[in-house]
């Protein structure tokens, strides 16, 4: 605990000379480098929990999350896998593995994890929304709109379920249903989505349709 509380000093020691040294831009460097380090202890500390309970598929997931952040998704998935192993009743770490695929372009792959999520977790608006947003790719709308309306029921405030449902109603050339679509997006969302709201207004007034 001493040792680690020295690191801790130390890196604001660092900090501060950098903006002695090189002004606010040193103190960016510095602070995204804390960042990675914070990441890569975090790794190192659920690496060691790992190895002392191999089977806390909690530890697993939560490692994944870490190796996705760096970006780092071929761990992440390894991970997520790992915990569904231990846990394959764990709806989050389904839809985080299918979320890493998706990075990968690797569709199908995200789609049987997101369908995986929603079995363990019916209420689990997000694995509905994403899975929504591979049917739209593969022009399966009526899909996509189905699953999207269950994330809406689900959790009111899904904004990604809003704007995939709108944009599977476009591509089938439905354009009020999709100006319904968002004008339901402005009803429902937090005031402080502001890119996705300034987005739902522009899409209502393209499509002809008043706010």
């Amino acid at each position: 605990m001493v040792e680690r509380r020295f690191l801790g000093v130390k890196r604001v020691l660092i900090c501060i000379l950098c903006m002695l040294l090189l002004g606010d831009v040193g103190v960016g460097f510095a602070a995204n480098n804390a960042g990675v380090n914070s990441i890569d202890m975090t790794i190192q500390d659920l690496t060691n929990a790992i190895k002392k309970n191999p089977n806390d598929a909690v530890n697993y997931y939560k490692r994944g999350n870490a190796y996705f952040s760096k970006a780092e998704y071929g761990q992440a998935i390894k991970d997520f896998t790992k915990a569904v192993e231990n846990n394959p009743g764990y709806a989050y770490a389904y839809l985080s593995c299918g979320w890493s695929y998706a990075k990968f372009g690797q569709d199908e792959l995200a789609l049987n994890d997101y369908s995986q999520a929603i079995m363990c977790n019916p209420f689990l608006e997000q694995a509905y929304s994403d899975r929504a947003n591979i049917y739209i790719k593969r022009g399966l709308y009526d899909l996509a709109i189905g699953d999207c309306s269950r994330a809406i029921q689900n959790n009111p405030k899904c904004i990604t379920a809003y704007i995939n449902k709108a944009a599977a109603y476009e591509k089938q050339g439905l354009f009020q249903e999709a100006i319904k679509t968002y004008k339901s997006l402005l009803l429902n969302v937090s005031s402080q989505d502001l890119q996705e709201i300034d987005g739902a207004k522009q899409r209502i007034l393209a499509l002809g349709g008043i706010i």
